[in-house]
Order: structure tokens, then C-alpha cells, then sequence
């Protein structure tokens, strides 16, 4: 069963799931509009981001300020052969985005997922030469139906709600929540092509409502910023600002991304203790420093880096916390892809380790346009006309992209006490490994079942 197209402001109810109520996650209903976080949701970490990108025109809008109905689909079941090898694209495309939005002493973060996702909304009714240019900046794995389809079994696939599950017990932790939320805006009187709305409400979940960006540019960063932040449970209140719009914009493109997960091994906060960091010009900072205890996992020790696999609750989501040797941060961020994750992903598990690691949150802000123009070199993606299969004589204007990322110890008394009982078991063997990211370092969240990269960053500053 696929998903209907909603274009209601919000949703209330969770989707149901097909089958098995334990399998981890494709639920037979994915309507991409936000559904509010339920009360029993409790983590040690919260991700968001969004993307938008606005499509400008030459033409004249008309004058009727309504929008055709959203078309009545269903989205095809998520059974793609395609959605890993299209998940490793986006991951080296955001990876790239990545390496060239970091800034020097900036917390930096991005989600490759959010990013793809929104240029593959465009890349449907794109045509030469920014067909070209999306192929260059994505690679994608197939073209066509199979990627339209990969793109509806990654976006299904990576997406959970813990009601999706039966209820844990008193002492389990809920599963991991992630919310994938697409949209179109469109300016009064203008409408895109009937097979493209049909595309994006079939393959992406997308509906759309209509927002006056080319005369009324407050109101529709208003509408836009609205949308988001509701999806993004208000951690992304600002998007895009009216400077997006001009006299000539038609369209925006907008995804949320939206993540909550508890560790599946907490951090006990009776074991957080200030300690120095060391910052990228060698001074020290106190922050608050997570201590994990004695564990067994994946560790790997490259030539100037070692890094860890930190699970979720449930194993439907890591995090690979990567700490690069003292002056090697920026080779090692240069190097960071997906190639990076494979060698990661060969290590053996089971090494004993210890793991030091801050406390942080990070907000962070990317032109999309000036990174991926002007910074990565792709030409023809921007300013040039070439998006046919949307409406003629359509250009991308700009593209922006945020992202806020909260990491903690746990934060419930149920998650504390599953923390607690785990300590009384009997003492294991020495650690092989002391991991302490005292200094910069790298993270990627990713989906353990597509690979999907929902989001890399870096810490310079935990405060």
C-alpha cells in the first residue's frame, strides 16, 4: 500500500504499519507532512535540517492565488533494488557539501540526506543542461523510473515512528523517530506541470500550497518557516529569510529532515565531569566531558584517526565518532566520504573501548548556492534555464540549507536506570582502546539499513 497525498497543515495521527509490527520501519501509510513528537519519546539526541530551493521564471505569473487539488496517489511500495546504491551517492554529495561549508572554528553540520532529497525533487522535471549538472553533483546509481523509485524506497525506508512498534517495557527505550517532510510552494497563479505535481506527490510525498513569494515575499518566508519549523519541533524556526524572493520567483522546494534517538547504551550523567577541550588554535575550554565506561564495539584505527560506532537504541541508527591525531584534523576532514565509512565498516567488533566525548549543540547555516557553485565548481546548476518537465523558461535561484544538532547523555529516568543496571554487571577486561575526543572531531549519523547519511558534522567548540 502507498501513501496518499495530504495537504492539511499538520497531521495528528501516526501512520499505521503493514505487517509485522515489530519489523523495524516501513510503515504501509508515509505521508510526508510532520506528525507531532508523542510525549513517551525520550533521547540523547536530536537532529534536524531543512532544505529549500526557489525556481524563478521570466514569465508573468497569472492572477488566481489558488492551486489545483494535490493529486490523489498512492506512493508504490519502498521495494527499489536501487535505494542503497542511491543512498551512497547522496552520502558522497553531501559529504563533498560537507568538506566545503566547513568553516575554521565553526561547528559546522550538514545532512545528506535533506540535500539529496530536495535536489532529487528537482532533478524530476529538470532537463539540459541542469539535468547535467545534477548528474555531475549527485552521480546518481540509475536514471529515470528507477530513480524515482529509489528515491520513494530510501525516503520510506529511513523514515520511523516509535508507534510504529509495540510499547517498551518500563526499562526499554522507545525506538528512533525520523521524519522525512517534503513540500512545494508555489507563487499565485503559477502551476507547475500536472505530471511533475503528479511525480512528486507519488514518489517524494510532496503536496503543495500556494504562497505569494513573488509580491508578498514576507508572507511566504513566513508560510515556508512555518512549515518547517512545526516539522522540525521547532528547532528550525528560520529557513529562508523574503531576500530568497524576488519579482521572479515561482517555486520552492522545501525538505525537513527530523531525528530523535536514545543511545542504546546510555551515557550516565554522574559520570560527566568539566574537563578541558582543546580548540583548533590550541587554547583549552572547560566543557562538560561523557564518560561511557568499559564497552565492546567497532573501532577502527586508521593512519592518522581512530573512530568508533556508537549504536542506537535498537541498532536502526549509529553514530561514527571520528577523532583525528593532533594536526591532522584537516587532512582527515578532506578525506572524509564514503569511502571513509567502508573502512570503518570493515573493523572487527567486539574491541574494548573507553570513549570520552562532549556534550554539544550546533546550529549551522549553508548557502547551497555558494558551495556547490562557487566552492565545488558545478556549473549550469544555477541561473540557467533548463527545468522543462516543471514549466518553461523556469531557472534555480538559490538553494539554502540548516541544520541543528543536540547530543547528551540520555535525559530519562528509564534510560538512566537501563544505564545504572548495565554497571552492576561484572567487570570486564581491560579496555585495547581509550577513545577521548578532547579535541576537534568528526561525526556522521547514519540509517543502518540503507547507509543513508542523515547527517555529518564537526565539532570545533563543544560550548
Amino acid at each position: 500500500m502507498g501513501s496518499m497525498v495530504s495537504d492539511s497543515a499538520a497531521l495528528t495521527e501516526p501512520a499505521p504499519t503493514a505487517g509485522d509490527p515489530t519489523r523495524r520501519g516501513i510503515p504501509s501509510v508515509v505521508v510526508s507532512e510532520g506528525i507531532p513528537m508523542t510525549t513517551r519519546i525520550r533521547t540523547a539526541m536530536a537532529l534536524v535540517a531543512a532544505s529549500a530551493l526557489t525556481l524563478a521564471a521570466c514569465a508573468s505569473p497569472g492572477t488566481s492565488e489558488t492551486s489545483s487539488p494535490d493529486p490523489d496517489v498512492e506512493r508504490p511500495a519502498p521495494d527499489s533494488p536501487h535505494a542503497q546504491d542511491l543512498a551512497r551517492a547522496l552520502n558522497d554529495a553531501g559529504f563533498a557539501v560537507f568538506r566545503a561549508a566547513a568553516e575554521e572554528g565553526e561547528n559546522t553540520a550538514v545532512s545528506p540526506l535533506s540535500i539529496g532529497t530536495a535536489f532529487g525533487m528537482l532533478n524530476a522535471g529538470a532537463t539540459e543542461p541542469v539535468v547535467g549538472a545534477l548528474e555531475e553533483a549527485f552521480s546518481w546509481p540509475v536514471e529515470g523510473q528507477d530513480l524515482l523509485s529509489a528515491f520513494n524506497a530510501l525516503d520510506q525506508r529511513a523514515s520511523s515512528e516509535p508507534d510504529d512498534y509495540p510499547a517498551p517495557g518500563e526499562d526499554e527505550p522507545d525506538h528512533a523517530a525520523v521524519r522525512i517532510a517534503n513540500r512545494m510552494f508555489l507563487d499565485g497563479g503559477f502551476e507547475p506541470k500536472q505530471e511533475y505535481r503528479d511525480q512528486l506527490a507519488t514518489y517524494f510525498g510532496a503536496g503543495a500550497q500556494v504562497t505569494p513569494m513573488s509580491t508578498k515575499p514576507d508572507e511566504a518566508a513566513d508560510a515556508i518557516n512555518g512549515w518547517v519549523d512545526k516539522r522540525t519541533e521547532g528547532l528550525i524556526p528560520k529557513l529562508v529569510t523574503p531576500e530568497i524572493f524576488d519579482d521572479q520567483s515561482r517555486l520552492a522546494l522545501v525538505n525537513a529532515l527530523y531525528m530523535k534517538a536514545e543511545w542504546a547504551d546510555q551515557f550516565e550523567e554522574s559520570a560527566t565531569s568539566d574537563e578541558p577541550f582543546t580548540l583548533a588554535d590550541g587554547s583549552t575550554v572547560d566543557v562538560p566531558m561523557m564518560h561511557s565506561g568499559v564497552r565492546y564495539g567497532t573501532v577502527y584505527e586508521g593512519e592518522d584517526f581512530v573512530s568508533v560506532v556508537l549504536p542506537y537504541a535498537y541498532d536502526e541508527l549509529e553514530m561514527v565518532v571520528v577523532v583525528p591525531e593532533d594536526g591532522a584534523f584537516e587532512d582527515v576532514r578532506a578525506g572524509l566520504g564514503q569511502d571513509t565509512l567502508d573502512q570503518i565498516d570493515s573493523a572487527p567488533t567486539g574491541t574494548g573501548y573507553t570513549l570520552a566525548m562532549p556534550r554539544f549543540t550546533a546550529e549551522s547555516s549553508t548557502d547551497l548556492r555558494a558551495v556547490m557553485e562557487g566552492e565545488l565548481g558545478i556549473a549550469d546548476l544555477f541561473g540557467v534555464v533548463g527545468l522543462d518537465g516543471i514549466a518553461p523558461d523556469m531557472y534555480v535561484s538559490a538553494a539554502v540549507h540548516a541544520t541543528k544538532v543536540i547530543v547528551d547523555e540520555a535525559g530519562t529516568e528509564a534510560a538512566a536506570a537501563t544505564a545504572i543496571v548495565a554497571g552492576t554487571t561484572s567487570m570486564p577486561a581491560p579496555p585495547e582502546v581509550e577513545i577521548r575526543a578532547d579535541q576537534p572531531f568528526l561525526y556522521v549519523i547514519r540509517d543502518t539499513d540503507t547507509g543513508a547519511v542523515l547527517f555529518v558534522g564537526q565539532v570545533l567548540d563543544p560550548r
